[in-house]
């Protein structure tokens, strides 16, 4: 498995969240031949918002590496700007869009943590990007089956479980805050770990 994370210049995540989301796929993928990463910076844009085509973009013209039969690779990329789809109450943290890619607003992560009574950035940072990749895992009822009735209809490919990590409060400045008051990143709850499970993962 390699993983491709890149980051728009003076965007790059902490080294902490960095190594929270190496031990998470460590701790729930079987990947017995490993998994190496590669780390790229993109020249700075002066866009203030993207589009998810416009994220597309950047993918096809920075992604060097690609599934074979053999290996399978993510893509991750970390931008400036905020979402296009922000509203003036909501902004979108992070979005998994194919089947191996996710993009994280990390401008819009700065703008929400690090200050008076906001969280610290790598722990915002990590609870969003292992949210995610929790979506590439098909959490939930996005490719790993259901193996109980925990998908919330309200905000569909979601857990029910406000404590779990893939509860929808977990990428957006909506509900976020409430969800790291504990001071730790989220986890998957049991009913997500059966999924995850009954799909190959550990």
């Amino acid at each position: 498995m390699i993983v491709e994370i890149a980051y728009i210049e003076g965007f790059k995540p902490s080294e902490t969240a960095i190594n929270n989301f190496k031990n998470f796929i460590t701790s729930r993928t079987n990947k017995p031949e490993g998994v190496t990463y590669i780390t790229q910076e993109i020249s700075f844009t002066d866009k203030e918002a993207y589009t998810l085509e416009e994220v597309v973009a950047l993918e096809k013209e920075h992604r060097t590496k690609y599934s074979s039969d053999t290996t399978i690779t993510l893509w991750v990329l970390f931008v400036n700007g905020k979402s296009s789809k922000d509203t003036s109450s909501s902004a979108i943290l992070g979005a998994a869009y194919w089947n191996t890619s996710f993009v994280i607003y990390e401008e819009t992560l700065h703008g929400l943590s690090n200050g008076a009574f906001e969280p610290e950035r790598s722990l915002l940072e990590s609870s969003v990007i292992n949210h995610e990749f929790g979506h590439l895992l098909g959490l939930t009822n996005l490719g790993s089956e259901l193996q109980s009735n925990h998908e919330d209809t309200e905000h569909p490919k979601h857990c029910i479980e406000e404590d779990c990590l893939m509860y929808w409060a977990a990428e957006t400045s909506q509900g976020i805050g409430s969800m790291l008051s504990g001071g730790q990143v989220p986890t998957l709850d049991a009913q997500c770990l059966e999924d995850l499970k009954a799909n190959g993962g550990k």
